[in-house]
């Protein structure tokens, strides 16, 4: 990795490791380990905690019965399970973008990649993975790094919403603003994020 690389990587794995600490936890499960993001997140945890500590969520599945559905349901259930025997904490790879734009945020303990936008996390894990809605609204918006700039405009610089927005498609500036409402009450009730850039959620990130 590069040296900013090298940086994100220990912020994140030092947060993580601290609140694994303070929380008596046995380790950490990561949800959604079979995304880019996912990968990401255990690898770093894998570094940081060691392999007796960390599990991915999708192994632990093997051992749920779920009755043939959504694969998903079967790794959060096997996720809690793990949390509630082991004093585990839960970790979910979304991103900034994600978190922002996707709706409801993901129950766990942990966001290791909260505070760092797709086209950052894209740039760390060489792909990146989303909601199919903001896959869209980033299509729209003219790339990834399109979408990132408008948005962190909006929520980091606190330009007023359209400035901030002014350089989309207006078809995309209308998605943007319609995601980022929609999602509004799950963002005030966001838990731990590894704090990175200028406003973050659920530290100083409020609406």
């Amino acid at each position: 990795m590069s040296s900013a690389a090298d940086r994100v990587a220990s912020v994140v794995r030092a947060v993580i490791a601290g609140a694994v600490h303070e929380a008596g936890a046995a380790g950490v499960v990561v949800l959604d380990d079979w995304t880019p993001e996912g990968e990401l997140v255990y690898e770093w945890l894998i570094a940081e905690l060691g392999e007796d500590r960390v599990w991915r969520a999708a192994s632990l599945a093997s051992n749920v019965q779920h009755g043939g559905g959504d694969p998903a349901d079967a790794h959060r259930l096997a996720a809690w399970r793990m949390a509630r025997e082991h004093a585990a904490l839960i970790a979910h790879p979304a991103n900034k973008t994600v978190l922002l734009l996707g709706g409801r945020v993901p129950w766990a303990d942990l966001f290791p990649l909260g505070d760092l936008w797709a086209s950052q996390v894209e740039a760390l894990a060489r792909r990146w993975s989303g909601p199919e809605e903001v896959e869209t609204v980033a299509a729209a918006a003219g790339g990834l790094a399109a979408l990132d700039a408008a948005l962190a405009r909006m929520i980091d610089a606190r330009a007023h919403t359209a400035e901030a927005l002014a350089h989309l498609p207006p078809a995309a500036a209308q998605q943007l603003v319609t995601l980022y409402e929609r999602g509004r009450y799950f963002r005030l009730r966001a838990r731990l994020v590894p704090k990175l850039g200028t406003r973050t959620l659920g530290i100083d990130l409020f609406d």
